[in-house]
């Protein structure tokens, strides 16, 4: 990736619109001190917009205006408009948190009670990020086991997605057994799983055919089903449950699988 594509990627991610990016970034390539005009002519910024995006970027503090005839504009240091732009990030942050936490404290008894006492549900949950963070609640929450079937290239990634998250569950002594397809190639990058291996409480099978099915089960509890058969960790949105007969119909699968799938064993 090249300097500009790079830093407008970043800068972009820090706050700063696409076409703030580009002004700041031609003005970073272009010098000391320069016009409006050429800062058009290099960005490909329409010169009817410039003037305001580099007021906007005045505003922000990261671009000087040199008074004189005509005007001239300079960048500040992009070591500098990084450390602007993520304190600023930070602590709007900040500032959102307390309102969250805010939030939270002034949640009516009465709303949580109900939410705590809905004891049968079905949710479905969004994909990537939730999902993520529900799953690691779950493994976070759960006293005793946990049943996964996953396809190997889910399994790996899973598994370092939340690796902190499933030692921590480990080292209290939760019991996790796990079936995933068998995979010719799988000894050729066992590091996300060699740790997990060497632990008593970790249990990994295969079985030859492919896994269409993908679903996990919490200490018989709750379980999350995955609903599109995506090819990565966490793209596909999952349904949720605690309904007592989808979890005994799920693990029921589960152990009938686990007793005819093979111990895996890297080499």
């Amino acid at each position: 990736m090249s300097f500009q594509d790079h830093g407008e990627k970043i800068l972009h991610e820090l706050g700063l619109t696409f076409s703030q990016v580009r002004l700041y970034i031609a003005l970073v390539r272009l010098g000391d001190q320069t016009t409006a005009r050429a800062v058009s002519n290099f960005s490909d910024v329409a010169r009817q917009d410039v003037y305001s995006i580099l007021a906007e970027l005045q505003k922000l503090s990261l671009v000087e205006m040199i008074i004189g005839n005509p005007k001239m504009f300079r960048a500040i240091p992009m070591q500098e408009t990084v450390s602007i732009l993520i304190n600023r990030r930070n602590r709007e942050t900040n500032a959102l948190l307390s309102e969250a936490t805010e939030l939270l404290e002034r949640l009516p008894e009465k709303a949580e009670a109900t939410i705590q006492q809905d004891n049968r549900q079905f949710v479905l949950i969004p994909e990537k990020e939730v999902l993520v963070h529900r799953t690691e609640k779950a493994i976070e929450t759960a006293q005793e086991s946990i049943l996964v079937i996953t396809p190997w290239k889910e399994l790996t990634q899973w598994l370092l997605i939340l690796d902190k998250c499933w030692r921590q569950a480990l080292e209290r002594g939760l019991n996790i057994r796990w079936i995933t397809e068998k995979q010719e190639n799988a000894n050729s990058n066992p590091e996300n799983i060699k740790a997990l291996l060497n632990n008593p409480h970790f249990k990994l099978k295969t079985m030859h055919n492919p896994l269409k099915k993908k679903f996990s089960v919490y200490d018989n509890k709750e379980v999350f089903i995955a609903t599109l058969r995506k090819p990565n960790a966490a793209e596909s949105p999952a349904l949720w449950t605690n309904n007592s007969a989808i979890i005994y119909i799920l693990k029921d699968y589960f152990e009938m699988k686990w007793k005819v799938t093979t111990e895996y064993k890297p080499s």
